[in-house]
């Protein structure tokens, strides 16, 4: 049987495509992972650069956080500061005309060398009063940051609500002295 120059054609052209499918078919797999592997190495040298530019400002920061931890309290170890806290916002409370209706402190927490202490409470007053003391609160020399506030009137037309205020302050070491530890809690 002899073939035609047509049917050779036809055949290395059938030859051609199944042999472009094939390779098709083994390789998409590796085209799909040279993909991944792209968007993996993309996303790390974004990371490495943020990382490159965090190291380049760490003196910055470390700048920042021996400013932030001169503004902190410090307190000897053991002393239980819920009282000075209390004080604390007790003067800004009636500084403000605020009512407290009723007070929840948590247990003291420790992150590392910063301690920090929440306090729910539960207040009414009005408008003014409550940004008063919000405003008071921020330009305490202590660092305090008021959280999840609810705000709502009740049926006297009068604001009732929550907040949630977190103290932060440092502990001396056991031996050691510190300036802020000298001298108190600022009032």
């Amino acid at each position: 049987m002899k073939l035609s120059s047509r049917e050779y054609l036809l055949g290395w052209a059938t030859a051609a495509i199944m042999l472009y499918g094939v390779t098709i078919m083994l390789a998409t797999p590796s085209f799909r992972q040279i993909g991944k592997l792209r968007q993996e190495r993309a996303g790390a040298a974004r990371k490495l650069a943020v990382l490159e530019r965090t190291i380049a400002q760490k003196q910055e920061w470390d700048t920042r956080l021996a400013g932030l931890q001169a503004r902190l309290n410090t307190y000897p170890p053991g002393k239980d500061v819920t009282a000075d806290m209390l004080i604390r916002l007790q003067d800004m409370e009636a500084r403000n005309g605020l009512k407290i209706l009723r007070r929840e402190v948590e247990k003291e927490s420790a992150h590392g060398d910063l301690y920090e202490l929440a306090i729910n409470y539960k207040w009414e007053g009005n408008l003014q009063s409550v940004v008063a003391f919000l405003f008071d609160l921020q330009g305490e020399g202590v660092m305090m940051d008021a959280n999840q506030i609810s705000i709502a009137p009740n049926e006297k037309r009068v604001l009732r609500g929550s907040m949630l205020i977190n103290a932060a302050y440092c502990r001396s070491p056991a031996g050691g002295t510190n300036e802020n530890a000298a001298k108190g809690p600022t009032p």
